[in-house]
């Protein structure tokens, strides 16, 4: 490809923005960017280079069906038939995108609770005996939200749902506020707080919104007009749109925003519907929701910039603009070759939106997403603002509050097509399977219905991910009946009992441990351990200290050259590269703590949900109590060194994990050395201040000092 005649580096400064900010006429631009642009006269091959682009950030057709089937095939296994809510994925990821800094968005439906508008129209009035029914009702609000009146109770309800209900004259209501808060109250000490409908749960690593709805039993009102809109291009279908009606909706617990008040309102929500519709996408039409996206990452800075306002433009708006193009428009104009055409025109409709202070609901046409939010003096900047980058020629120009670029396609390309780039990014799709997967079947469930349903996935699974999910599921499942035996071996007082209790807890590790080094192998290192058999936990423990596995977790960047090693073959499947090329975080909680190292209890038993603790540190602390347990004093202070040495890796030290640095502060504990134990503690502390067991272990050391 010759090279491009067209520098990547041609710049003018953020502040040419600023003019927008104090309401001033437009400053010249030093650097024509607009004049550059139309230079290349060939739009269908500019087209093509930046589809290719954006399949490298996003994912190419065959990536993104790949996440949803995963996604599909895990929520599916997970989602037993049993009484427990049913989780749908939202948001982003439920989109089929992997986004590395996107939040995690869930619906979670509430079981035996559905909503009807018309008795009339429920279609399963027998299956209603052991629920809870709602009766929707007008509310004055803007269209899409409804209040809910208490018809029937069911006997198995939660106090967080009876303390929301509120009397309105003769009939009670739900309340939306009260409900929301009421959840959060209960589960206080899990770092949850109130956002929008959701409750945000956060971590150190994470952040998972969870909106809990309430089945609707049939199509709203509202909607009808979506439900009967002529469709001049075909899009959705008829069997698409049949499908939607067929699925019905949910109702989440948050009112108006307009409204002064929001306690009974409920938000009709068509989350299901639109993952329906983003699915029924082809790849070009994803490619160009995904633009999009990219398109308001760019510039959220520079919007706080000029408005002052963080979220004056939400992803939501620019869904509603994906809905509405592709539904009026022939699908023919969404081809590769006219990506820069396609979109252009989305952005053409967002500034005519803006312009007219009008976003419509795609479902609820009546209902205008701009109001409140994008009004006065703010609609007018921001209307100023997407003119100017329309004129830019944006994509072809790369936005930030440092400065605006315009860039060379070509230049771009040629980078992210080095052979080493592809391969990082379709590692980069593994690696997310393997974090979602290992985080998503925690090892404190242990019941038997699951196991089964586990069992099964696995007979079924016909896809390379479906049978990595499932059979990860099944191993994790056995692994976490363990304790139970384990326990009994720890109690029982007959040797006969306490033989079986070992080989059977013994025979509940095995599969995991030949499945991946950590934490399978780990746990069963921890097992002998505990039994006694200090000689092969070392041979364990030392397979995975050796290691030069990638490093899974959530809170880590990988760099290329590591997640070239999950790719050693183009036939290598999931299965095959967790067991040789990664190894994720020890995971304990309260229900499997008899897995772990006695060491360690306190920091279980203290922690709010789980303790990660990262492989190395966890596998060089069993080998240094090893050695100690065997009297070899110089092998246990090498372990020791090697221990301080852990603390300081870059991706599993002190630094990102205050548990590396109460292990080294426990190990100079046992050595005796107090004054370095007092500085490894003091030092877990600084990680994490608050609620860290290292505190009671510090003051129980000065007190003995």
């Amino acid at each position: 490809m010759a090279e491009s005649t067209i520098s990547p580096h041609k710049v003018i400064a953020s502040r040419y923005f600023d003019h927008i900010k104090w309401g001033g006429p437009c400053p010249q631009l030093s650097v024509n960017l607009a004049e550059e642009v139309f230079v290349e006269k060939d739009l269908e091959r500019m087209s093509l280079l930046l589809t290719r682009i954006i399949d490298d950030i996003y994912g190419t057709e065959e990536m993104v069906q790949k996440r949803r089937k995963e996604w599909l095939f895990a929520t599916s296994i997970e989602n037993v038939k049993t009484n427990d809510a049913i989780l749908i994925l939202a948001g982003s990821r439920g989109d089929g995108f992997s986004i590395y800094s996107a939040d995690t968005d869930m619906m979670c439906i509430i079981p035996n609770i559905v909503a009807v508008a018309d008795f009339d129209l429920y279609h399963n009035p027998s299956d209603s005996v052991n629920k809870t029914l709602l009766l929707t009702k007008e509310i004055d609000c803007r269209p899409g939200y409804v209040a809910l009146e208490v018809v029937q109770i069911s006997d198995d309800l939660s106090t967080d749902f009876l303390a929301a209900l509120v009397p309105v004259g003769d009939s009670i209501f739900l309340s939306s506020d009260i409900f929301r808060e009421e959840f959060i109250d209960t589960y206080i000490q899990k770092s949850l707080y109130s956002n929008g409908p959701c409750v945000t749960y956060t971590s150190t690593h994470e952040s998972i919104d969870v909106a809990f709805a309430i089945p609707l039993a049939h199509w709203p009102k509202e909607g009808e007009e979506w439900k009967n809109r002529t469709r001049f291009h075909g899009w959705p279908t008829q069997s698409i749109t049949d499908r939607i009606v067929r699925e019905g909706c949910h109702l989440v617990p948050v009112g108006d925003k307009c409204s002064t008040d929001t306690l009974l309102q409920w938000r009709i929500s068509f989350v299901y519907a639109e993952q329906i519709l983003v699915r029924s996408f082809t790849h070009s039409q994803f490619r160009i929701y995904g633009l999009l996206k990219h398109f308001l990452n760019q510039i959220k800075g520079l919007l706080v910039h000029i408005t002052g306002d963080d979220d004056i433009l939400c992803s939501y708006f620019l869904k509603s603009i994906i809905f509405y193009a592709v539904e009026n428009t022939t699908s023919s104009l969404w081809t590769e070759k006219n990506t820069l055409i396609c979109i252009r025109f989305c952005l053409a409709v967002l500034i005519a939106w803006v312009k007219a202070g009008y976003c419509p609901n795609y479902f609820v046409q009546n209902n205008n997403l701009f109001q409140r939010k994008v009004v006065g003096e703010n609609r007018q900047k921001l209307l100023h603002f997407l003119m100017d980058c329309y004129d830019l020629n944006w994509p072809r120009t790369s936005l930030s509050v440092e400065s605006v670029k315009l860039l060379d396609l070509e230049t771009l390309l040629l980078k992210d097509q080095e052979r080493s780039r592809r391969q990082y990014r379709e590692c980069e799709t593994d690696s997310d399977v393997f974090l979602r997967r290992l985080s998503s079947f925690s090892s404190e469930y242990t019941d038997l219905k699951r196991l089964g349903v586990y069992f099964q996935g696995l007979t079924v699974s016909g896809t390379d991910v479906a049978e990595f999910i499932a059979y990860y599921a099944v191993v994790t499942r056995l692994c976490s009946l363990a304790s139970t035996p384990l326990k009994e071996y720890n109690t029982s007082s007959i040797n006969k009992q306490k033989y079986r209790a070992m080989k059977k807890a013994k025979h509940l590790l095995v599969p995991k441990a030949s499945f991946c080094t950590s934490p399978g192998l780990l746990l069963l290192a921890t097992f002998h351990f505990l039994i006694g058999d200090y000689r092969k936990a070392l041979l364990m423990s030392a397979d995975v200290i050796s290691t030069s596995k990638v490093y899974a977790d959530k809170g880590t960047q990988e760099c290329e050259e590591k997640c070239q090693r999950l790719n050693p073959g183009l036939e290598t499947t999931l299965y095959q590269k967790m067991r040789s090329c990664v190894y994720p975080s020890e995971e304990f909680t309260k229900k499997n703590i008899a897995l772990c190292l006695p060491h360690l209890h306190l920091e279980i038993t203290r922690c709010k949900s789980s303790l990660q603790i990262p492989p190395l540190a966890y596998a060089t602390f069993l080998s240094f109590l090893c050695h100690h347990e065997l009297g070899n004093s110089r092998r246990r202070d090498i372990e020791l060194h090697n221990l301080q040495a852990a603390s300081h890796d870059p991706e599993q030290g002190g630094h990102r994990n205050w548990i590396v640095h109460t292990i080294l502060g426990i190990s100079f504990q046992i050595v005796g050395d107090k004054h370095m134990a007092i500085r490894s503690f003091t030092d877990s502390l600084e990680v994490m201040p608050d609620s860290n067991p290292a505190k009671e272990r510090l003051e129980a050391l000065r007190n003995n000092y």
